[in-house]
């Protein structure tokens, strides 16, 4: 494998690993800021709708104080109204006067002019109870010993709002707005009140939309399911539905945790004390996640990794390949070259012209080298030859100018002569 393959096969190894941990930390840093953000967004809307429910149930109270004060219900001759003590459902009939009557008329006015109250009512000390609308069947029924009531008792002087309560002739959980009636003398004769259905109130916060395709979830601070997209879970423990993740919803204010498909975003009324929650499946989040979080940024990770190894594949090719390329060539040469060397040419000042550099002078000590050899090869074979024609002559003269002549041969010079020994004294013979 060539050394441009190995650079490419290391760099895409590189970009891969690159890309996968940039992409996992994007992914989970991303993730985060999008939860928050969309956390955020759900919050705000929970405080809408809290802010709504808060006003809603505010105008109700202030509708039942403001009829409490009306003369026709601070009128305290009730004696004679309608009561349910001793009714036998089968023979029961109404026999309303006029008083009464007028009474009747003024709460259903209200009733039917606040399309979410399902019904209002006074509830009076002797056991009558007077209603803006006719009971579904009527059977034996003592107000006095209705949660709503008593609550209004306890609480003179005070518009109450009562916990979730079933009805005595209907399928319909209640909330009650209720507060006690006093005569000239202070003294309580009645209580007061209109109720709000948990269907009713479902209807109400319908008609709040939930961003992110989410659906809204309303639990009081004792954990019954006021409010559902299942209507057959109103007035069941939200225990039942959530498990063990019910607790996480009732005792922290606000937060988010992810229950089977969905997440449950949280936020607790401060005026109400309820828990408002939106569930929004856990499909939708992840998609909006990877849209607007992930994907940008990781296209953008991968456009500047390719970008970048398009650019290094350049700077490799101009500054090291085609150097090396060359190189190559030059040494290929001069392998099979006998003589005639060629070096190369690198005006870059970096580790490839160093590179240059060395080879040049290591050319050059080869050459010199090449040439020393070829010296004593010359001379070894000079000297062979002198030694031949002192075997095959005997004229001292012949031989002298025979090896005169080789080494002349091998030894470039000017002039040359050989010195001759005698005893201690050397004289020129040539």
């Amino acid at each position: 494998m060539s050394l441009r393959r190995k650079l490419v096969v290391m760099y895409l190894i590189t970009g891969i690993l690159v890309l996968v941990t940039m992409g996992a930390w994007t992914y989970t840093e991303f993730r985060q800021k999008q939860m928050i953000i969309i956390q955020s967004n759900l919050n705000n809307q929970l405080e809408l709708l809290d802010f709504s429910l808060a006003n809603f149930f505010s105008h109700v109270e202030n509708n039942v104080q403001a009829l409490a004060q009306n003369d026709l219900i601070r009128d305290s001759q009730y004696e004679d109204f309608t009561n349910f003590l001793n009714a036998d459902e089968s023979t029961f009939e109404y026999n309303i006067g006029k008083q009464e009557q007028s009474i009747i008329n003024l709460l259903n006015t209200y009733r039917l002019t606040h399309p979410f109250v399902n019904s209002v009512y006074v509830g009076y000390e002797n056991g009558s109870f007077v209603r803006s609308h006719p009971r579904n069947a009527p059977t034996q029924y003592d107000p006095r010993e209705r949660p709503w009531y008593t609550l209004a008792v306890e609480n003179p002087d005070q518009v109450m709002m009562t916990e979730p309560y079933s009805s005595v002739t209907a399928s319909d959980i209640n909330i009650g707005v209720v507060t006690a009636l006093r005569n000239s003398s202070g003294k309580i004769y009645g209580v007061l009140g209109a109720d709000i259905t948990l269907n009713n109130l479902t209807e109400y916060i319908s008609g709040f939309d939930v961003g992110y395709a989410g659906q809204l979830l309303l639990v009081d601070d004792s954990g019954i399911i006021l409010a559902n997209k299942t209507s057959d879970l109103l007035f069941e423990d939200i225990h039942t539905v959530l498990a063990g993740q019910a607790d996480a919803l009732l005792q922290e204010n606000k937060g988010v945790f992810t229950f089977q498909d969905d997440y449950y975003f949280f936020y607790t009324s401060p005026t109400l004390k309820w828990k408002l929650a939106a569930v929004v499946p856990l499909s939708v989040i992840n998609q909006e996640v990877q849209r607007s979080a992930f994907y940008p940024p990781l296209l953008g990770l991968l456009a500047t990794i390719l970008l970048f190894g398009l650019i290094s594949q350049v700077g490799l090719n101009i500054f090291i390949s085609k150097p090396l390329n060359k190189l190559i060539k030059i040494t290929e040469y001069n392998t099979a070259a006998d003589n005639g060397y060629m070096q190369v040419e690198f005006n870059s000042q970096d580790e490839i012209g160093k590179l240059g550099t060395a080879y040049n002078q290591m050319i050059e000590v080869r050459q010199q080298n090449e040439k020393a050899l070829q010296q004593e090869r010359d001379l070894a074979k000079a000297l062979g030859d002198a030694v031949a024609i002192l075997v095959t002559s005997l004229d001292v003269e012949k031989v002298l100018d025979f090896i005169l002549e080789q080494v002349s041969l091998v030894v470039p010079n000017d002039s040359v002569n050989i010195m001759l020994l005698s005893g201690n004294q050397a004289y020129i013979a040539r």
